[in-house]
């Protein structure tokens, strides 16, 4: 007799927010009606509930001279020990979509150089961790 496998799922959601800046050890053992158990894995998972934080808040950004105004030179000072990346969304653009600026930093700065086109820009910046954690600034220039 050919025997049927059925495929189970199990969702399982944990509040760690007590664990801030701990490591967490976790694994799962699976018991069927048999009594047979199975054990998963044990898996290591570093607790991070903190936001990245820019030290360089008031000047993080400036844009270019008069002659070579069209560039936005980012400068961004970031306290994170888990940085993931720093990314910008130009609300102005008619094609606006993420675009990434910097995804390690070189002495806790992420420094960069980015072109825009002529005209009114209202630009958000997004400061993320890997764990998911971002903040968000939200800057706004001129181009000619």
């Amino acid at each position: 007799q050919l025997l049927q496998k059925k495929m189970y799922t199990c969702e399982v959601s944990v509040n760690v927010s007590n664990f801030s800046e701990q490591t967490l050890t976790y694994w799962f053992v699976l018991t069927d009606r048999a009594g047979k158990t199975a054990e998963s894995k044990h898996l290591s998972l570093a607790v991070d509930l903190t936001e990245p934080e820019i030290t360089n808040e008031e000047h993080y950004w400036e844009q270019g001279t008069e002659e070579n105004n069209k560039y936005i030179y980012f400068s961004l000072a970031i306290d994170e020990e888990n940085f993931g990346e720093v990314r910008i969304y130009d609300t102005s653009d008619v094609r606006a979509k993420w675009k990434k600026i910097c995804s390690q930093l070189v002495n806790g700065m992420c420094t960069k150089k980015v072109g825009f086109n002529s005209g009114h820009h209202e630009v958000d910046i997004e400061v993320r961790d890997t764990a998911g954690n971002a903040i968000a600034r939200h800057i706004s220039f001129d181009v000619n």
